[in-house]
C-alpha cells in the first residue's frame, strides 16, 4: 500500500498527546514543538534527507509507550515520572516495526531520556548515546520546561539559554547543547506560538507517499491499534480482535491478500478517535448520562479528522470511520443509510458490535458467541445491521460457542 507515513504519524502525534494531557499534563502539539525544535538542529548538524526524515518520526513518537508502560506498571503517569524508562524501552520495541529510511543506530527512544552524566534510567554516559537521542532530549526539555508556544517570550527564551549551557555535559550533551544555542533563536521560539506548527514541519518534510508492504502494514497497524488499545484495560484487546476477525471474514469471503492487510489496517485504526475520549468516560462502570454518551459518540468523527488529510488513505477511512452508522440512517456521526455504507463498512460495523458483545466491559462481562449473534440478529432485524454479514459470522466463529 502507498501512502504519506509521516503525514499519519504527525496526526497520531496529536493523538498521543491527548494522553499525555490527560495523564501528567502535556500541552497540546507538544510532540510537533519537540519534532520541529529537533529538526532544526539535525539541519544545523547538516543531517541527509533520510536522517531527518527518520529523526522527525521519532521525535513525533519518542513518548509513544506511555500509556502501555503504564498498564505495566499500573499508576506510572499518575506520578509523572518513569526512572526505569519503562516508557523508553516500549516505545523503542514499537518504533522499530516501523520503516526508517537511515536508521544508522538503534536506541534513540530508548534513551532519549539520557543524562550525560551517566545518571539517566539506564545509566549511560554521553559518548554511548546516539546523537538524535541527545537532539530530541534537549527539544523535550525544552518544551516541557519553559511552556514553549505557550509563554514564547524574549525572557522566556533568554532565561532558558544559560540553563542549556549550566546542563550541558551533565543533563544534555555539550555536542547536543550546541546544536540548540545555534539552531534554536528567537525568531524560532515566536514561531512555536505565532504559526501552525503542522506547516512549519512540512516545509522540512513535505508530503510524500512512500509504498509500504503488507508486512511493514501489519506491523504498524499493530503498533497503533496496541497503543489505541492500551489506553483503557477495558479496550486492550478490541482493535486487535476486530482486526484479526476482519482478516478471517476476508478469508472466507475468498478476497485477495492485500485486501485482507488493508482491513486489518483498517480495523486496528478504526478506534483511533477514542485517544481524546477520557477515560473517565471510557471506564465508567455504570450508564453514561447523554452528554457523556455525546461525547463518546465523537470518537468516530475524531478517527475520521486524525485520517481525512493523509494522502493514500481515504478508502482506509471511510471504512474505519463509519463503523457506527447503520443501515436505517440511525448511526452516527453522519446518520448514512444502506444506499450509502459498502460491504467493507457494513463488516467493520458487524465486527465491532461482535467484538464488544464478546469482551469484558466495566458494566457486564463478555457474552457468549451464542448470545452475541442473537443480539446481532436483532439488530438486523430492526433494520440496523447487514444480516448476510452476521449469518457469515455465525460460520466463521461458530466454533467459539460457549
Amino acid at each position: 500500500m502507498e501512502f504519506d507515513l509521516f503525514g499519519l504519524i504527525i496526526s497520531f502525534s496529536d493523538a498521543l498527546d491527548n494522553i499525555e494531557n490527560e495523564f501528567v499534563g502535556i500541552r497540546k502539539d507538544h510532540a510537533k514543538r519537540v519534532c520541529w525544535l529537533s529538526l532544526l538542529m539535525g539541519k544545523k548538524a547538516s543531517f541527509t534527507r533520510e536522517q531527518l526524515y527518520d529523526l522527525a518520526f521519532l521525535a513525533l513518537m519518542h513518548d509513544n509507550g506511555l500509556t502501555m508502560a503504564n498498564n505495566e506498571e499500573p499508576d506510572l503517569l499518575k506520578h509523572g515520572l518513569d526512572p526505569k524508562g519503562i516508557h523508553c524501552r516500549i516505545g523503542e520495541e514499537n518504533v522499530q516495526k516501523f520503516p526508517l529510511m537511515a536508521k544508522e543506530e538503534d536506541g534513540i527512544l530508548l534513551y532519549h531520556h539520557e543524562r550525560a552524566d551517566g545518571l539517566g534510567p539506564f545509566k549511560k554516559k554521553e559518548n554511548e548515546i546516539p546523537l538524535m537521542a541527545k537532539i530530541i532530549h534537549v527539544a523535550d526539555f525544552a518544551d516541557n520546561s519553559v511552556s514553549l508556544g505557550k509563554n514564547s517570550s524574549k525572557a522566556n527564551y533568554l532565561s532558558m539559554l544559560p540553563y542549556v549551557n549550566k546542563e550541558a555535559g551533565r543533563n544534555f550533551s555539550p555536542e547536543a547543547a550546541e546544536l540548540f544555542r545555534k539552531a534554536i533563536g528567537l525568531k524560532e521560539l515566536f514561531y512555536l506560538s505565532n504559526k501552525d506548527i503542522h506547516q512549519e514541519i512540512r516545509k522540512i518534510m513535505p508530503q510524500e507517499s512512500v509504498d509500504i508492504s503488507n508486512k511493514e502494514l501489519k506491523d504498524i497497524a499493530t503498533v497503533f491499534g496496541n497503543i489505541v488499545d492500551s489506553k483503557s484495560p477495558f479496550t486492550k484487546t478490541h482493535s486487535a480482535g476486530i482486526a484479526d476477525k476482519a482478516v478471517k471474514m476476508g478469508q472466507y469471503y475468498g478476497w485477495d491478500l492485500d485486501t485482507r492487510y488493508a482491513l486489518f489496517f483498517a480495523g486496528s485504526l478504526h478506534d483511533i478517535g477514542k485517544m481524546l475520549i477520557p477515560n473517565s468516560i471510557l471506564e465508567k462502570p455504570g450508564k453514561l448520562t447523554s452528554e457523556e454518551y455525546e461525547r463518546m459518540k465523537l470518537h468516530v468523527y475524531y478517527t475520521f479528522q486524525m485520517l481525512k488529510d493523509v494522502e493514500g488513505l481515504q478508502t482506509i477511512n471511510s471504512w474505519a470511520s463509519n463503523h457506527h452508522e447503520r443501515l436505517d440512517g440511525s448511526g452516527y456521526p453522519w446518520g448514512k443509510t444502506a444506499e450509502q455504507l459498502g460491504t467493507m463498512e457494513r463488516l467493520l460495523a458487524c465486527m465491532d458490535v461482535y467484538q464488544a458483545l464478546r469482551e469484558d466491559r466495566p458494566y457486564r462481562k463478555g457474552l457468549s458467541h451464542q448470545t452475541s449473534i442473537s443480539l446481532m440478529e436483532d439488530m438486523a432485524e430492526n433494520g440496523k445491521l447487514d444480516r448476510d454479514i452476521i449469518a457469515d459470522i455465525n460460520k466463521v466463529f461458530a466454533i467459539e460457542k460457549i
